[in-house]
């Protein structure tokens, strides 16, 4: 179900590439309430902080990615011991539900961030369901 107060829904992204520093996304850098649904990417995403093919960081309330897939390569370039994490579909969720996503991208690092912080679907994560990870080098 859509819980969310606010929709993107049936938007793809083609071709490109999006980079910044801070929270990099393809739809959402910073999200809360949101739900995103039928949802692509084939840019190339890249950034320091936060770094996910859909969404890069969302807290509560809940943000749903529902029937999403990414095929950019997703890429952060940091230093750090916190506060960081890339992810395919999500860089770091407090509470998240992603259903039905798929990742056909590159997951990469740029530097050194935590092994537990990155991930072909989520970077970190409290809640996912029913997702599928094609294939990810973590390079």
């Amino acid at each position: 179900s859509e819980r969310g107060a606010r929709y993107i829904k049936n938007l793809g992204i083609e071709s490109g590439s999006i980079k910044g520093t801070g929270s990099v996304a393809a739809f959402v850098a910073w999200g809360a309430g949101v739900t995103i649904a039928q949802c692509y990417n084939k840019a190339s995403i890249d950034g320091t902080s936060y770094v996910g093919g859909i969404a890069a960081y969302c807290v509560s309330p809940s943000v749903d990615v529902i029937n999403c897939y990414n095929m950019g390569a997703v890429k952060i370039t940091a230093n750090a011991t916190s506060n960081r994490a890339v992810g395919g579909i999500m860089g770091q969720t407090t509470t998240a539900w992603i259903t039905n996503c798929y990742n056909f991208g590159d997951v990469s690092v740029n530097g050194s961030i935590p092994a537990n912080t990155w991930g072909g679907i989520t970077g970190t994560a409290d809640k996912q369901l029913l997702c599928h990870q094609q294939r990810s080098e973590r390079k």
